[in-house]
């Protein structure tokens, strides 16, 4: 058909993707357009049953037809007394009386039960007095840091206490009140996860004893090259602790973490802030939200940062941009684009130096090396886009995809072994990393009844693929002695007096040997299913799979010239166990594997 002409004829224009990629994409495009299935249909839930839903600010018409579909509730209103009408939203657990009430608030509407339903009239107050919707209101000092749900750790919106894994969230308020910047300073409070010094260049963390620069997702997309990255554009974030192969694929043998962004609503706001501390440190950012229709809502997150240190000649610079669209062409489709432009470059600072099995006694401002020779710099550009279509039999179909383009380069001359005699040895080296990224995936969600056990499923595939090339140069030290800077001149370290441990002579960057000069091409191709069973309302289980197909094109380009392919065939399953004595407690056994190929 004409689809399929299209995306044949188009493949050839794009060489990054590969033809599954493509294919892939294609498919939700058909998906989406056909709709002429038969499903079990879902069970009913009687009016005092409480339930959860997930329902955003918005359009109130919007909001009371997700209503009728998530409890499977026969509704009835007139489109003109609900139009232009907004609302609160709905999070959490309710009965279908106390939602309806909820997402009533403040639209002098009411909820009026009938024989086979409820139906939405103008509520039957005198003009003098306004009658006010009953509710039930509970509040807690703490409850705005407390998240209850997650989609990262299983790809379906479940209790954190359904999730047979160790999760640990940070919400929006809690990034806020603690002025939280950067990805260090967010997992300072997250228990088994610590932080790493990363060169100066790049966030390293520590999950559970296993160091890692590349665990790193962004709604739920791979972010794996080393960088400092920034919470201006972030929502919340998720720790993940222990092997979870079958959601993130390969790596996160000791955790991932993954930055959901913030996205466009229909609830208008508008936020500038600016912070100003020690060492000169100056950071604005804006946040604006507004709904340009009732179908379409755009979000921009902007920053830029200038601060120095308490390390002497440290500073860092940086910026960022990120736009986003919401579009909803109907109550049962979701689309978001986004993008973000992202630059950071600072001085990369190594530290101070040991001695006999500790710091050297000098001031903690004191760098060692070359200053103006040591920095990092990171350029991100990226695109997303995200599809949610939920089809009238229960079927839901999301689609996310990704593409990445990352330039880093970062260069130390810094201190590179202990203090002896009352000097110290310095080394220095840079390295180049180009990396290209496009990522697809597409899940299938539906909830269906065998009897009195409930199943969620999910089937999904991701395809992806990665260009990398990275490119590594040793510094040699010019022969003070001859003057020297032939090939073989000049040594690859340069010893100076602790009193003053700075080289600023010539120093040569050239690429050796054993050296990385290296052109790589991964391929990712897989496939998961997914059954989360509620046996009874206390006992739970999960079962899944996940197939990997890993292929691997590496070249090496300099020494002896190797040319390298490989084709790895990865099976990632996982199986737990949750059972809850009394409503928030619960106590899971959990088998997972994950693979670093």
């Amino acid at each position: 058909n004409n689809g399929s002409f299209f995306c044949m004829q188009r493949l050839s224009q794009y060489p990054i993707l590969t033809r599954a990629q493509f294919l892939s994409v294609c498919f939700v495009v058909f998906a989406l357009t056909s709709t002429n299935f038969t499903f079990a249909e879902p069970s009913v839930v009687t009016p005092e049953t409480e339930q959860n839903y997930t329902i955003p600010a918005g359009s109130l018409e919007d909001a009371l037809n997700q209503f009728a579909q998530q409890s499977d509730l026969k509704l009835i209103f007139d489109p003109e007394i609900v139009k232009d009408v907004g609302t609160q939203g709905l999070s959490g657990n309710f009965d279908i009386q106390s939602g309806l009430n909820f997402l009533l608030i403040g639209s002098g509407l009411q909820a009026v039960a009938q024989d086979n339903g409820y139906s939405v009239i103008k509520s039957q107050a005198t003009e003098s007095m306004t009658v006010l919707p009953s509710i039930q209101v509970a509040a807690s000092s703490i409850d705005r840091y407390n998240a209850t749900t997650s989609v990262t750790a299983t790809r379906t919106n479940t209790l954190l206490r359904d999730v047979p894994q160790s999760i640990s969230v940070l919400t929006n308020e809690l990034i806020r009140d603690q002025a939280v910047l950067s990805l260090g300073d967010a997992v300072r409070y997250v228990p088994g996860v610590g932080v790493s010094l990363g060169e100066g260049n790049r966030d390293a963390l520590i999950f559970r004893g296993n160091r890692s620069t590349g665990d790193f997702f962004i709604d739920g997309v791979r972010d794996d090259v080393p960088y400092f990255r920034d919470l201006y554009n972030t929502e919340r974030i998720e720790v993940l602790k222990g092997a979870n192969g079958m959601i993130f694929g390969r790596g996160g043998s000791g955790g991932v973490v993954n930055r959901v962004t913030k996205r466009a609503d229909w609830v208008p706001s508008r936020q500038i802030s600016f912070h100003g501390g020690s060492f000169n440190r100056k950071r604005i950012t804006a946040d604006i939200n507004q709904g340009i229709t009732d179908k379409i809502a755009f979000r921009l997150n902007a920053m830029y940062e200038d601060a120095g240190s308490f390390r002497d000649s440290v500073d860092s610079r940086r910026r960022g941009i990120s736009p986003t669209i919401t579009f909803k062409p109907t109550d049962q489709t979701t689309i978001i684009f986004n993008m973000e432009r992202f630059h950071d470059n600072r001085t990369a600072d190594r530290g101070i130096p040991s001695f006999q099995g500790g710091a050297v006694n000098v001031r903690r401002s004191q760098f060692f090396g070359d200053p103006a020779r040591s920095n990092a710099e990171a350029d991100v550009l990226s695109f997303n886009s995200f599809i949610e279509h939920k089809f009238d039999f229960g079927l839901t179909l999301r689609n996310r995809t990704n593409y990445a383009e990352y330039d880093k380069f970062y260069q130390n001359v810094f201190a590179n072994g202990p203090v002896s005699f009352g000097e110290v040895s310095l080394g220095a080296y840079n390295n180049a990393t180009d990396r290209k990224n496009v990522f697809n995936q597409t899940d299938f969600l539906y909830s269906l009844n065998t009897g009195p056990v409930s199943h969620t499923l999910l089937a999904g595939v991701e395809i992806g693929r990665q260009v990398t090339n990275d490119r590594r140069k040793t510094g040699f030290f010019q022969d003070a002695n001859s003057g020297e800077r032939g090939v073989n001149s000049g040594s690859t370290f340069e010893r100076v007096p602790l009193g003053n441990p700075f080289f600023t002579g010539n120093i040569d960057f050239r690429t050796r040997d054993q050296d990385a000069n290296n052109h790589s091409v991964v391929d990712i191709t897989s496939f998961f299913i997914q059954d989360q069973i509620e046996i009874l309302p206390q006992l739970q289980a999960i079962l899944g799979v996940r197939y990997d197909l890993f292929e691997v094109d590496f070249v090496k380009r300099n020494g002896n010239a190797v040319n390298l392919k490989t084709r790895d065939h990865l099976i990632s399953p996982r199986f737990g166990l949750i059972f809850k004595p009394i409503e928030p407690v619960s106590i899971y056994a959990s088998f997972s594997r994950a693979f670093v190929p």
